[in-house]
């Protein structure tokens, strides 16, 4: 396959799965799969790293210990989502009571229902690719071919199970082709959202093993998000962000002072925000350099307006600039990336 049906392969993936996918495709292996199959299968691989790499990014940082609260909402929800569970349980195992009594049980099942569904799911990825093609064929035979109101679009939402293996540590199956494990990552993933657990895994570890994790009343979720350049862009551009959330009434002032100390620990922010006159510089050397001048020209024509603060050296600008040009780039809490005015 060369770069140019690489890049015609990728057009047919979802534009935000299209860095994960493309970081993919050299290790996947197409040897006897059709276009169908391979962009099917590149989806559905693509949407489990993404959701790896959210994971990876974001860092959730434990500020304060459970509290006594945390641990009577946690046994209150879990009675409001027991018949949920019973019932789901169910119609999975044939009783209401969690099934497995060990997570490496759990595990087991799980590992051996994904390989027991993976021939069903490969007839029916050739059933995908026929019927696909059936569709190309009667739209090629129109007399009229355009009929652009007239697109079919086939949507592939790949269901990614998260669960304990024996070892300790999380891992993620796909869940195409077993009816059993996509109802059970559906239900986790409703159950996640209701409860405001952190991951799927705490409520996949409920289903299977009546274990409620409880949520703590306070939580920093810190995460920092990269976009590489694509359209005429010549740099990656970054995002970092904390997102604070509190839970109930058991909050002290001591603890919101921790929280800002983590924060500060964990490069999220700093104990100097910037001011007006660094916002001025930024924009006044961008566009000046932009133009072509040098540092001293800069410098000499900052200087010359009497409503700027004046700097008396270049390294003093370009001390300011620099500040400005780290914040806007988030860039604080990247290993080795220097900020440098351009030459």
């Amino acid at each position: 396959m060369d770069d140019e049906d690489k890049e015609v392969l990728l057009r047919k993936i979802a534009p935000e799965l299209r860095p994960q996918a493309r970081a993919l495709l050299p290790l996947l292996s197409t040897a006897g799969l059709s276009e169908t199959e391979i962009v099917v299968t590149l989806a559905s691989a693509a949407a489990e790293l993404k959701e790896q790499w959210d994971e990876t990014l974001q860092d959730y940082i434990p500020p304060v210990p459970l509290s006594p609260q945390d641990h009577l909402r946690a046994e209150y929800v879990e009675r409001w989502l027991r018949p949920w569970a019973e019932r789901v349980r169910t119609e999975l195992f044939g009783t209401p009571e969690p099934p497995f009594s060990s997570m490496a049980e759990a595990a087991n099942w799980i590992e051996e229902e994904y390989a027991r569904t993976q021939p069903a799911l490969k007839s029916a990825y050739r059933s995908l690719q026929e019927q696909t093609e059936a569709m190309a064929r009667a739209k090629n035979a129109l007399e009229q071919p355009p009929f652009k109101a007239f697109q079919i679009k086939i949507d592939v939402t790949p269901a990614s199970l998260t669960y304990l293996a024996p070892d300790g540590t999380s891992r993620a199956i796909s869940a195409m082709g077993s009816e059993a494990l996509s109802r059970l990552v559906w239900t986790a993933r409703q159950m996640e959202a209701v409860v405001g657990w952190s991951d799927t895994l705490q409520a996949t570890t409920y289903l299977l093993l009546g274990v409620a994790a409880p949520v703590p009343h306070l939580v920093i979720g810190r995460s920092t998000s990269s976009w590489e350049p694509g359209v005429g862009q010549t740099e990656t551009l970054h995002r970092r962000e904390a997102v604070l959330t509190i839970r109930g009434s058991d909050l002290s002032h001591d603890e919101l002072g921790e929280l800002w100390r983590r924060l500060r620990r964990q490069g999220v922010t700093e104990k100097k925000p910037l001011k007006g006159h660094h916002l001025e510089v930024w924009r006044f050397v961008t566009d000046r350099r932009g133009q072509g001048s040098t540092w001293p020209q800069v410098l000499a024509e900052w200087n010359a307006d009497p409503l700027h603060k004046p700097y008396v050296t270049v390294r003093g600008l370009e001390k300011a600039f620099k500040r400005a040009e780290k914040k806007a780039r988030m860039g604080a809490e990247l290993p080795g990336e220097e900020i440098v005015p351009s030459p």
